[in-house]
């Protein structure tokens, strides 16, 4: 049923977001922060539920919160952890992220995996500093962590079996993993010697390498169920170039061009739902302020569209940053309301239908 529910929903917001560019087609919600002045959205499960961070009461401290439409935000930082940030969550409500633990007399960032049962759990390190980007329904956990002598970070992955392990790069010093799908596709970064390039990497196939739009460097940073890869490459030769665009990678088709919004400097989308929906954020050239910035959607029928243009007129929010969606087409991310910086929910409108 639920399914079903899921299917529709989204079928209704695809087929809206076409001519609609100026049309009230998402809701804004408001999460709110954890007493101060700003919060960020970083991930959204499939019940709507939101991880993310947010600055305390006395400004002293950024603790990971998780978001509920019943429960509102909740602090996840336990008593004797300085600073905490979430940064993904499964649709089991598992959540994870960095945490600044008290380590012999001194403070050490490390992972973390946190469930409503135990709490906050340090997943440990293979040196000294680790964080946990993504994790999927199965607990398995990927981030980056500090490995060996040369102090490179390096991608791991970490389940409840064999704890952390270094993935490895591709032939470089260094790399990170960015998020893993339900399947166990984990894809991030990689130094292949002088360039860094976007991977992918399976249990059976190990670490591909995904090549770039031309330039030296791409990231790949979101994975959907169906193996679609999002990301951002620079697209000039030569590393020093800032020319970049966003891309989807699939197994059939390899690294293909998404553009950027007209007349923006664009970082690279952040995720990208099962049903193709790519999120994203970009800024006008020149790119004078936080405030210029802008968050995008892009689907294959309408191109890259300005979030701001799709919901309500004199709703007061300003769409910055976007981080995440799910399979329902909500989004999160941080936008500008009242003077302050908060979390947000983006919730399709499906009202008209």
């Amino acid at each position: 049923m639920r399914r079903g529910i899921v299917l529709l929903s989204v079928l209704c917001l695809c087929i809206s977001l076409a001519p609609l560019t100026q049309a009230q087609v998402f809701t804004v919600k408001d999460l709110g922060t954890l007493g101060g002045y700003y919060s960020f959205g970083t991930g959204v499960n499939v019940f709507g539920q939101v991880v993310g961070y947010s600055d305390t009461a006395d400004h002293s401290a950024v603790h990971a919160f998780l978001w509920t439409e019943r429960g509102g935000m909740q602090d996840l930082n336990p008593t004797g952890v300085a600073q905490s940030m979430g940064f993904g969550i499964n649709n089991l409500g598992q959540v994870v992220g960095l945490a600044s633990y008290p380590i012999n007399s001194h403070t050490q960032s490390r992972a973390f995996l946190w469930t409503k049962s135990n709490g906050m759990r340090d997943l440990g390190t293979l040196g000294n500093y680790s964080v946990a980007h993504g994790i999927n329904t199965l607990g398995q956990v990927v981030g980056d962590t500090i490995a060996g002598q040369a102090g490179d970070l390096d991608p791991f992955l970490w389940t409840r079996s064999k704890g952390m392990q270094d993935l490895g790069t591709l032939g470089g010093g260094g790399g990170s993993a960015a998020a893993i799908d339900e399947f166990g596709r984990v894809v991030g970064g990689s130094f292949t010697g002088a360039e860094f390039h976007a991977f992918s990497r399976t249990t059976r196939g190990g670490m591909k390498d995904l090549g770039t739009l031309g330039g030296c460097e791409s990231q790949a940073q979101g994975v959907n169920n169906a193996g679609q890869i999002v990301g951002g490459s620079n697209i000039v030769k030569g590393c020093a170039s800032t020319d970049r665009h966003a891309f989807l990678w699939t197994e059939r088709t390899g690294m293909q061009d998404l553009g950027t919004p007209l007349g923006t400097s664009f970082g690279g989308p952040g995720a990208i739902n099962f049903f193709g929906m790519v999120v994203g954020a970009a800024c006008p050239q020149p790119c004078l302020s936080q405030e210029s910035v802008h968050g995008y959607v892009w689907t294959r029928k309408t191109g890259w569209l300005d979030l701001n243009g799709l919901i309500a007129a004199d709703s007061g929010w300003v769409i910055e940053s976007v981080s995440a969606v799910n399979d329902l087409g909500q989004i999160t991310g941080q936008g500008y309301i009242n003077g302050q910086y908060h979390a947000f929910l983006l919730t399709p409108n499906l009202s008209r239908h």
